[in-house]
């Protein structure tokens, strides 16, 4: 099947910055509540009313906040026995409107490529837990996946009324990295803002991948002074974060862009350009950090735990192959390795439908490849779909995959792939309509 340019609408050349004004007016009166009476409840009832109306009259503002409180994965809570972030709140609060809003025309092709895996992989998952039941962390978890795995994905699929409405979202995720790898310049050691390394680094690799698509796009009318400013510094404070699963996850998704594209010319070019970012970057880590980055010895104690974290999910799959012990047991130790995990909660099975889910968007990637255009403003965020989504998956094979951050936006953009997916793909076997002279 040749690619097809599918006629769209024509990008707009305009960022809507009232779109911005407005999310910055509802964090400011959300923290000048909170500052002036130290009430976490009033600041939180401001909040949650004022995302609602917002939700409900432009939700497309919605998803801006939603993505560019994303990297800031500070707990909330207030000490509460439920940790969640500003923008798990946003994410649940928007459920509503997405369950009750109207619905934008899907086809078969997209109801069954990804829903068929998720729903395996819940029911799995929820079998086990029944059988295993772990406490309260049973529960949270599967409220967790839900949210990620079916909420994200709903909401940035049907919220908006274009795919271009994605721009905003994207470039609001890149101003706020640009914000936190500038912070890491001057906070070297110990946490950003209360972020760990590890987390700050995911968010700033999801940064770096979207920076790079952006760059690379011709479809869509962004500034490439911005683009690249703001892919240069968070490179560089990707770099300063020492998080080696977030460089992995940089890498793999840099890839899937350049093999979706076939830009490796180009890139390479740009390549030879940033290598005295890089340099810049490495020279301002102490020398005993630079050492330990590329330390892989197990006598190190962050590599032992990684050793460790495997071999109890191992003793746990041995225990229940099939279908494992039940969901909730991340939580109870430093669980770094996603398939592991999977295994020694959900077993054989609940293993078997997660790699479906990564098979299922694999699936997608390809068949858009093959019938839409690159010169499709659409192709650029199905390519985030898929580059986020698998980027994250590298990362968690060797860092917590189950976490606040990154992986909201990863699966924020499988929703925009699903989007795209849904309007543009038209199985080998359907009719096409007959257009009459």
């Amino acid at each position: 099947m040749q690619a097809i340019a599918i006629p769209t609408s024509p990008p707009r050349s305009n960022v809507p910055i009232g779109s911005f004004i407005t999310a910055a007016l509802l964090l400011g009166v959300t923290g000048a509540a909170f500052a002036l009476s130290q009430s976490q409840l009033l600041a939180g009832g401001i909040y949650a009313v004022g995302f609602l109306l917002l939700t409900w009259q432009r939700p497309s503002m919605a998803l801006i906040l939603i993505m560019a409180t994303v990297p800031f994965q500070i707990d909330v809570s207030g000490g509460a026995d439920v940790k969640f972030s500003l923008a798990e709140i946003s994410l649940a609060l928007s459920m509503p409107m997405w369950l009750l809003g109207p619905r934008r025309p899907r086809s078969r092709a997209k109801a069954y490529a990804l829903g068929a895996s998720l729903l395996a992989y819940f029911g799995i998952s929820v079998f086990a837990s029944l059988l295993h039941w772990r406490g309260s962390q049973t529960p949270l978890s599967i409220a967790q996946m839900w949210l990620y795995m079916v909420v994200a994905v709903g909401v940035f699929s049907d919220l908006v009324r274009r795919p271009e409405q994605y721009v905003p979202c994207l470039v609001a995720y890149l101003g706020v990295c640009v914000v936190l790898a500038l912070a890491t310049l001057f906070v070297r050691e110990g946490y950003v803002w209360g972020m760990h390394k590890n987390g700050v680094g995911a968010s700033l690799a999801t940064a770096v991948i979207i920076g790079v698509e952006l760059w690379l796009t011709r479809s869509i009318p962004i500034s490439k002074i911005f683009v690249g400013f703001a892919t240069g510094i968070s490179a560089i404070g990707l770099t300063l974060s020492l998080s080696r699963g977030a460089w992995l996850a940089a890498f793999v998704g840099v890839g899937i862009v350049l093999a979706m594209r076939g830009e490796f010319r180009v890139m390479a070019r740009a390549g030879v350009a940033l290598i005295p970012v890089f340099v810049f970057a490495w020279m301002l880590l102490p020398p005993e950090k630079r050492e330990a980055a590329f330390d892989f010895d197990k006598s190190r104690e962050n590599i032992n735990a990684r050793y460790q974290s495997i071999e109890i999910a191992r003793g746990y799959f041995r225990s229940s192959p099939i279908v494992g012990v039940g969901v909730g047991l991340r939580k109870e130790f430093d669980a770094t390795n996603v398939l592991w995990i999977a295994l020694a909660e959900t077993g054989i099975l609940g293993a078997i439908a997660f790699l479906s889910i990564q098979g299922s968007l694999a699936l997608m990637l390809v068949r858009l490849r093959r019938c839409v255009s690159s010169s499709d403003p659409r192709y650029t965020f199905a390519i985030l779909g898929g580059a986020l989504a698998f980027g994250r998956l590298a990362h968690g094979m060797f860092d917590h995959y189950w976490s606040r951050g990154a992986l909201m936006a990863a699966w924020a953009a499988v929703g925009m792939l699903v989007r795209v997916y849904g309007e543009t793909y038209i199985s080998p076997g359907a009719r096409r309509p007959q257009v009459r002279p």
